[in-house]
């Protein structure tokens, strides 16, 4: 299980956002990134996008490092 600094040291990474727990930082740099400038508009985006990284986080957490069971 991941601290919070950790996933907060990941998400700076990520992002290159100084503080990725400020929403409105956070909503700036997903507007940039999805090219986005309505708001209604982002929060769709922002929901396909979010959907879109937590299936890429589950799968580099939990399937692939077991990839190699299933591989004879």
């Amino acid at each position: 299980e991941r601290s919070r600094e950790e996933l907060t040291a990941r998400l700076q990474e990520l992002t290159m956002l100084d503080n990725p727990n400020s929403v409105q930082q956070m909503k700036d740099w997903l507007a940039e990134k999805l090219g986005v400038d309505d708001e209604k508009k982002l929060l769709i985006a922002n929901r396909k996008y979010f959907a879109t990284c937590m299936a890429e986080l589950v799968y580099e957490e939990t399937v692939r490092p077991n990839m190699k069971d299933f591989i004879h």
